[in-house]
């Protein structure tokens, strides 16, 4: 097997320590190598083009963003373009349909350069890996570890059925990184409303998350999921405390221990400690059906007090850890239900930081950019022929639906778990 080819791309003299330090990293990793340094003093061609034609040839391009938009880049005659050679490079591996690891540094102050805002934004929408570094030690570290995710090694190797958490997703995906890594960086608890239909992958773009954790920390991250529905005569005190509960025995089911005295910010900092792990996301699910008209504003008040006397605990000792609530509001198709989640939650001022953009179903256009950025299939007409013939196994759908209205994310999971395994067996 042979190893993949990386292409570096960023501004140069502002950032030559982090991108020195990484390649020497990439190089001792064994993986294959492509930047700007390793070009020929004499070099033949324009450098615009060279740049794009070894973007165009690499597996993964790995983009590097600080403070700096770069310089203009110039055409055979040595007129300055509109962009940055940076912003070339971004293109080209937009336009190759290369896998995208962008890594921003964090700033003490933000660029008012209009060009690299307008960069930033631009990479932002897209769908791809992107994390935040201090320094090129960090840098090093999270490239390696963001790699060794997408690839499983320097080598190319056979797909992992996790695969299937990263088709689509982007809206939700940036919303949550921009509040998470931007944002909030600092803070040590986190919430967010997740909301869409009961069938649409709530539990998969958990997943994504979770393995992202992973791979950016070494370890597995803890995660307790449970349904909060409570029956008969309730109220918000009940309902709080059956929160807690549930929290305090998923715990104690996960990792076999004591069962908590109670649960606030730094008794479950405390057993991080004790497990040595440093992220734990409890999944708190709640289905539209249970809501009923007396019970939403009461859920939604009771879920509030609870985040906020949680959260009052917090400990500044506890910076290195994260707890990550989700509250995983599913809705079915009465619209009644959906009426009520959205007065209720969606459009609750408790939740307008928190909240993420809605799951919606999975079209043909999201399967077939998911095949071709992570190279399952190569052209759009192989990964077309290939969702015409998976589409079959999944009762109630066809391909025409897929194509226009889309298919429900629990059924497209089953799907492409199906299209990894058929690739992985045809490269063994």
């Amino acid at each position: 097997m042979t190893a993949y080819k990386i292409y570096i791309s960023s501004t140069y003299r502002d950032l030559i320590e982090d991108r020195a330090f990484l390649r020497l990293k990439l190089d001792q990793a064994q993986y294959t190598t492509v930047c700007m340094e390793k070009y020929p003093p004499a070099l033949s061609q324009v450098i615009k083009t060279k740049c794009e034609d070894d973007v165009k040839c690499c597996d993964i391009y790995i983009g590097i963003i600080g403070d700096n938009y770069g310089s203009l880049a110039k055409d055979e005659h040595g007129n300055e373009l509109a962009h940055s050679y940076t912003e070339y490079e971004y293109d080209a591996a937009v336009a190759n349909k290369k896998k995208r690891l962008v890594f921003f540094k964090q700033l003490e102050k933000e660029s008012e350069d209009p060009r690299l805002v307008a960069f930033k934004k631009k990479v932002t929408a897209s769908a791809f890996f992107t994390c935040f570094f201090k320094d090129w030690q960090q840098l090093a570290t999270e490239v390696l570890a963001s790699l060794t995710a997408e690839t499983g090694g320097y080598l190319k190797r056979r797909f992992s059925p996790d695969l299937r958490y990263l088709c689509n997703r982007t809206e939700q995906a940036n919303k949550f990184d921009t509040t998470f890594f931007q944002k909030h960086a600092a803070a040590t608890i986190h919430f967010f409303l997740l909301h869409g239909h009961m069938f649409n992958g709530h539990r998969a773009f958990i997943e994504r998350y979770i393995g992202r954790f992973k791979n950016i920390n070494g370890e597995e991250p803890v995660d307790v999921s449970f349904n909060v529905k409570l029956n008969g005569d309730i109220d918000e005190t009940k309902v709080k405390e059956t929160i807690k509960e549930l929290i305090k025995d998923g715990i104690q089911k996960r990792f076999d221990t004591e069962l908590l005295a109670d649960v606030k910010a730094n008794l479950l900092f405390e057993q991080l400690n004790k497990i040595h792990k440093k992220v734990l996301f409890i999944i708190m699910n709640v289905q539209s059906a249970t809501l009923k008209e007396n019970f939403a504003e009461l859920y939604k008040n009771s879920i509030e007090k609870f985040y906020r006397e949680f959260t009052t605990a917090d400990d500044p000792a506890n910076k290195d850890k994260r707890i990550i609530f989700f509250l995983n509001l599913q809705f079915h198709d009465n619209p009644k239900n959906l009426e009520v989640v959205n007065k209720t939650f969606v459009d609750n001022p408790f939740f307008d930081d928190r909240k993420l953009p809605t799951l919606n179903k999975i079209k043909a256009d999201d399967i077939t950019e998911w095949l071709e950025f992570h190279s399952i299939e190569k052209t759009l007409k192989q990964a077309h022929k290939l969702l015409q013939k998976q589409i079959t196994a999944i009762e109630d759908s066809s391909y025409d639906e897929l194509v226009s209205d889309g298919i429900f994310m629990d059924d497209a999971e089953t799907m492409m778990e199906a299209i990894i395994e058929h690739y992985n067996q045809k490269t063994e």
